[in-house]
């Protein structure tokens, strides 16, 4: 009877060892393509889908999110419109992680300290009804920028890629460039309120970050570097509480790097390339760039033309894309502003396909 029963457990234990061992075997992959403004790249970087915009975001439901110069649509998996909205929008757009808000930035133009002013709006807009909940604006917030960040609005020293929007505004108070969500990390920092889960990092240019929470309530404004005409395209907290980003520009040369930095003391733990004077990136206008799977940097460049690079952290290339698309007017591969790797299992089981 007993050596019946042990063999039984013994069966019973096997079996679950194996199945435990196939679900890892099989564990769901972190990412499934890439996004490349609206267009969607499968991991192979072959084109599989293209929607109009300078910015889309896929939900699990099925249903897009196309966001244009002047205005945002929503569309169902069926291709059927459920609203428009009429509003300034640039750059970069974002959701929560329960895909019920949605992030965007816009301009905000203002006379300020005598002359007219480009400022920056932060704007969450509920998805289901295209409701603004909230809005936030450089403009109101000039002087607490000032006071808290170690940093003086200086009109005549900005930079360079700032020059686009020169027709509406000579000057421009801040320029931001990206808004990502802070993820779960490791270390927690409960007594720092800027890194709960679900909360806001912006790349403000002249080298600094703003953290805000979902109420688009700003928490804090950091200074990377005291140097006041460089700018930021990018900016994320890795799932290990550091700063990663893409720093377009040095006060002393046209470089362009990636950088990691400890968050609450400043120091630069990691840099691509580890010697600024090797760097032979220059991408001043724009860039992107995203902490992926194993620890791996993806990031886009422009330097000879769009390219789209993913490395490890010795700095050794592990993939690399080049557009098949020329621009006509550099005779180079069409530029990539922004690229980073998303998973879209959910999105593409609702119908695209």
């Amino acid at each position: 009877m007993k050596k019946k029963y042990f063999i039984l457990l013994f069966a019973a234990c096997s079996f679950i060892f194996f199945a435990y061992k196939a679900i890892l075997l099989h564990k769901e992959p972190t990412y499934t393509h890439y996004k490349i403004g609206c267009q969607i790249y499968n991991l192979d970087f072959e084109l599989v889908n293209a929607f109009n915009g300078f910015d889309c975001l896929f939900l699990k439901n099925g249903s897009i999110i196309m966001a244009q110069k002047d205005q945002i649509d929503y569309y169902t998996n069926k291709n059927e419109l459920i609203w428009t909205k009429k509003i300034d929008s640039h750059h970069h757009i974002q959701m929560s992680n329960d895909e019920l808000v949605l992030y965007m930035l816009g301009n905000d133009y203002q006379s300020f300290r005598g002359e007219l002013t480009r400022f920056d709006k932060v704007v969450s807009i509920d998805i289901q009804s295209s409701k603004v909940i909230a809005e936030w604006s450089s403009f109101k917030h000039a002087d607490e920028l000032e006071s808290s960040a170690g940093w003086i609005y200086d009109k005549n020293n900005q930079p360079n890629s700032w020059g686009n929007y020169k027709e509406k505004a000579k000057h421009q108070f801040l320029h931001f460039n990206s808004i990502n969500l802070i993820p779960i990390n490791k270390y927690g920092y409960s007594n720092h309120s800027e890194m709960s889960e679900g909360n806001l990092i912006i790349s403000a240019g002249v080298s600094l970050v703003l953290f805000f929470n979902r109420h688009l309530k700003l928490l804090k404004a950091v200074k990377i570097d005291p140097s006041q005409n460089i700018d930021f395209h990018d900016a994320q907290v890795t799932e290990h509480g550091e700063l990663l980003l893409y720093r377009n520009q040095f006060p002393e040369k046209s470089r362009t790097a990636l950088q990691i930095f400890d968050l609450f003391s400043l120091q630069l733990i990691w840099q691509y390339p580890p010697k600024l004077s090797e760097s032979k990136m220059y991408s001043g206008c724009c860039g992107s760039v995203q902490m992926i799977e194993d620890q791996k940097i993806l990031f886009s460049d422009i330097t000879n033309g769009g390219s789209v690079y993913e490395i490890d952290k010795t700095g050794k290339i592990t993939k690399l894309y080049t557009s098949t698309e020329i621009d006509l007017k550099t005779g180079k591969p069409k530029d990539i502003f922004k690229v980073k790797k998303v998973n879209l299992k959910n999105f593409f089981s609702k119908g695209w396909n």
